[in-house]
């Protein structure tokens, strides 16, 4: 994981957290501008990198599918993909994938299990 900051103009300062999505194995940047310092621009990039890592630890553990899904499609989805096409994936969650695994831990979520596609 990488932070770096820079300076756009006198008193306007960015973060920029280089990570790579342990789900996905795919690189991604997180990045806010608009502080007055570097000081406040490293306080909120250390906040969200504390984020990232928690959230993360946090999903590969002993967390729900239903949960993770739900953090999925806000995560992922949600300002990506169209209205229509975010609603199909909620639908086909709430309807077809939560009550078919019911309770299920996501680290007990085997290929055996069925084939999940979203």
């Amino acid at each position: 994981m990488g932070i770096s900051y820079t300076q756009q103009s006198k008193g306007n300062w960015e973060y920029r957290i280089r990570y790579r999505d342990p789900y996905t194995g795919k690189h991604k940047e997180k990045s806010k501008r608009g502080f007055k310092t570097k000081p406040e621009a490293r306080f909120t990039a250390q906040e969200m990198e504390n984020k990232l890592l928690n959230h993360y630890e946090m999903a590969t553990e002993d967390s729900m599918l239903k949960d993770f899904l739900n953090e999925w499609i806000q995560e992922y989805k949600r300002g990506v993909v169209r209205k229509n096409t975010l609603e199909l994936h909620q639908r086909n969650i709430n309807k077809h994938i939560i009550p078919y695994f019911d309770n299920i831990k996501l680290t007990n979520v085997k290929p055996s299990n069925g084939q999940i596609s979203i």
